[in-house]
């Protein structure tokens, strides 16, 4: 990243001194790969303040959109939707989540390919707009062997790697802080990090990543509000965690994870 981000100060010096490049616009586009979780999202967000201040980017700011935000159902539906997206998007970011999506099926009523080719026809005339194209890594591997056009107009691929045990730890500890509650002394990072280590399954991480840390997080609020009774405990009881809510939290999530129900979701009831 950091040879991507003098790439784009270079640019950036180059236009303040009127100097000309042949760098093509396109180069600008790229591709996040990686599980879900994993912040491509986050990232992109940060891309777009980032090119924004560079002046690479008149707004920053970020259009998020994903297979039913472009595809429509009827002929002549999806080319309309993808260019108002795309207009939406100028000035900042088009991110599209799961872009492999667009051609996953075989049905000759489908029109992602048309989504596909609407995005791919402002790649290389688009210097006030970056496309993201973004999913899991062999899917969007596949994506781009099977589209040579798209390959040759998005040059850069930025992989993300699933959170290590430590690295989720650090992100549940925010998590909690930045919704009003704490940790029960003796809990700190280490801890935290080696009962996710231990208790849960290097497949389960890898699956939701930072979503976990959202799951358990609520698992938690339920622990806690089911050990105590609310009118009667003091403020610093009403907001701390201790070690059984998030051992119990964190084995609901596996459960859940598992085959199970993951927290917030509700059963489906038979009419």
């Amino acid at each position: 990243m950091r040879g991507f981000y003098g790439q784009l100060r270079l640019e950036q010096e180059m236009r303040r001194r009127n100097l000309s490049t042949t760098a093509k616009a396109s180069t600008k586009h790229m591709a996040f790969v990686g599980n879900p979780g994993t912040g491509k999202t986050m990232f992109a967000r940060e891309l777009g303040r980032l090119m924004k201040d560079l002046g690479i980017l008149s707004n920053g700011h970020v259009v998020e959109v994903q297979r039913g935000d472009l595809v429509g159902k009827w002929v002549g539906q999806t080319a309309p939707l993808t260019r108002k997206a795309i207009e939406r998007a100028a000035g900042g970011i088009l991110f599209v989540d799961e872009a492999y999506r667009l051609t996953e099926t075989d049905s000759a009523n489908d029109f992602g390919i048309e989504a596909l080719e609407e995005i791919m026809s402002v790649l290389e005339d688009s210097d006030d707009l970056v496309v993201v194209l973004a999913g899991y890594p062999s899917q969007m591997e596949d994506l781009m062997k099977s589209n040579p056009g798209l390959k040759r107009r998005i040059h850069r691929v930025i992989s993300f790697k699933d959170y290590t045990p430590d690295q989720l730890a650090s992100i549940f500890e925010q998590k909690v802080a930045s919704r009003g509650y704490r940790l029960d002394a003796g809990i700190d990072a280490s801890w935290l990090s080696g009962l996710l280590e231990v208790r849960c399954p290097r497949n389960i991480r890898a699956t939701y990543n930072g979503g976990l840390c959202d799951c358990v997080l609520i698992s938690c609020q339920e622990a806690l509000s089911s050990r105590i009774v609310p009118e009667e405990a003091s403020d610093t009881a009403l907001t701390t965690f201790i070690k059984e809510d998030i051992a119990s939290a964190l084995e609901s999530f596996v459960g859940g994870a598992s085959g199970g129900l993951l927290p917030g979701e509700t059963p489906a009831v038979g009419l």
